[in-house]
């Protein structure tokens, strides 16, 4: 699962939630940006990576594939 998870990160452009950590971490490390922002930021990354994890769990049981996991 982590390589599709992996494929589907670079072929879509999706955005990991570790990712936005890091880098909205910086800024406000060098303080150019407020807490508020980047609490804002993470927060909206969080709950579209919660969606979308729903969305392809619900496309995989669709597809069946869970019972080919042996």
């Amino acid at each position: 699962c982590f390589g599709f998870g992996v494929v589907l990160t670079i072929n879509l452009g999706a955005e990991l939630y570790i990712g936005n950590s890091f880098t909205t971490l910086i800024p406000l490390y060098n303080k150019q940006v407020s807490v508020k922002d980047v609490l804002r930021v993470l927060a909206y990354s969080f709950i579209g990576n919660t969606i979308g994890n729903f969305v392809f769990c619900a496309l995989f049981m669709q597809t069946n594939s869970f019972n080919n996991c042996n």
